[in-house]
């Protein structure tokens, strides 16, 4: 708990609209020292809800379009955070970082889709909006002195489920369509399948085992070290690596029947 005499760390990040899966139904956050040792280090949690499942059938169910095919390359970048009055421009007051992939298709499975290549966007980073200052601050929370003096930062903050994908290898993809811009995205985590030359298959995702390595970030404020640490609150057990590609095609026939 912070002492009477100690500064304030605030983290402002405003609610924004987000398209796609990346658009998480919630993000709070608050902060913490890490040791009562360290005064100097402070730690900032970044909690996110999100969809997951382990269940192929609920991934199915979910997508509107299931594809067999590659990755080109990376189309371009953009803000994924849009103005609520009109989401089709973006949020200045925001910013999520959103990659689009150009991906052709050489199998549609469920859905339909008239063209051979689409755009998927993959959800990157967001811009953390971090603020210190000399408020004084009770155990209650009261405020008993406003603050003279603000210092603040923009820092990025990786996302955790974020994996970049690969060019030239085989996927298959479980994906919902943003209707106001035409791209596609993740329809639930996880949504990705890659397959080795045997088409044996290998589920894409960062929740099955929570690596705590790669949840953390630090930055540095007033003198301070900041460190942004993602919750991540869902994990999924693997059901799918090591079937093969027929396998799933077949499963994915036989539920959308």
């Amino acid at each position: 708990m912070l002492s009477k005499k100690a500064k304030t760390m605030v983290i402002a990040i405003p609610l924004a609209t987000v398209i796609g899966l990346g658009g998480y139904s919630a993000f709070n956050s608050h902060f913490s020292p890490v040791a009562e040792e360290d005064k100097n280090t402070e730690t900032v949690i970044l909690s996110k809800d999100f969809p997951a499942t382990s269940d192929l059938n609920q991934m199915i169910n979910e997508a509107d379009l299931v594809v067999i095919g590659e990755y080109e390359g990376l189309d371009s970048k953009w803000n994924m955070a849009r103005n609520p009055s009109n989401p089709s421009e973006e949020d200045k007051e925001n910013y999520v970082e959103g990659h689009l992939y150009n991906f052709n298709i050489s199998e549609t499975i469920k859905g339909v889709n008239e063209n051979k290549q689409i755009k998927i966007n993959h959800r990157f980073a967001e811009t953390v909006k971090l603020e210190d200052s000399n408020a004084v601050v009770a155990p209650d929370g009261t405020v008993t002195k406003k603050a003279t003096k603000i210092t603040t930062k923009e820092v990025q903050n990786k996302d955790p489920l974020y994996i970049e994908p690969m060019v030239n290898k085989k996927y298959m993809m479980f994906l919902k369509k943003d209707q106001l811009f035409g791209n596609y995205y993740g329809a639930i985590e996880p949504f990705a399948i890659t397959f080795d030359e045997n088409n044996k298959a290998d589920l894409q995702t960062n929740i099955e085992t929570i690596n705590e390595s790669k949840m953390s970030s630090k930055a540095q404020l007033a003198g301070k070290t900041i460190v942004l640490k993602n919750e991540i609150h869902e994990t999924i057990t693997d059901n799918i690596s090591g079937k093969t590609l027929d396998e799933l095609k077949e499963q994915v026939k036989q539920k959308n029947k």
